[in-house]
């Protein structure tokens, strides 16, 4: 999947860089590409939690036509998009039930029954895509689980 998705998530990636700021430089040619640079030495001392767009390409199972990607404009969106398409597919397979329960174990096996799944996330210190694989998004989800389910402090 990674040989074949790439190319297509960059030709989409075309369309959310002209609404935001740090991708601008690396899908801009000619004259317009000469002040995104100026500002993006300005964004480079931003903390880890800054807005980077992110693709998440899956595919759900062997067959070709299972292959989908969507993007966002930072990995928190990315791996909140991700549990979302979980929750979406535990609707879908129960259709008549009012609430529906999950926990990380059931979470955990329904990323790993994907037949692929990574996520690319642009890293302006390489000014490229940064390449994130299943067991780093199972962290991840892990990490916003566990922050969903603390009770928050008032």
């Amino acid at each position: 999947m990674e040989t074949d998705a790439a190319p297509v998530a960059e030709e989409k990636m075309e369309t959310p860089t002209e609404a935001t700021a740090a991708p601008v430089a690396p899908s801009t040619a000619g004259a317009a590409a000469s002040k995104p640079k100026a500002a993006k030495k300005e964004a480079k001392p931003e903390t880890p939690k800054e807005k980077n767009h992110t693709i998440v390409m899956v595919q759900t199972s062997k067959h070709d036509s299972t292959r989908f990607y969507f993007d966002h404009a930072s990995q928190a969106e990315a791996i909140e998009g991700v549990l979302r398409m979980y929750e979406t597919r535990l609707k879908e397979l129960n259709p008549g039930a009012k609430t529906i329960t999950y926990d990380l174990t059931s979470l955990t096996q329904y990323m790993d029954d994907l037949r692929e799944i990574n996520i690319l996330s642009w890293d302006p210190t390489i000014q490229g895509y940064k390449k994130w694989d299943r067991k780093w998004l199972k962290a991840k989800l892990q990490e916003l689980l566990i922050s969903i389910a603390q009770p928050r402090k008032t």
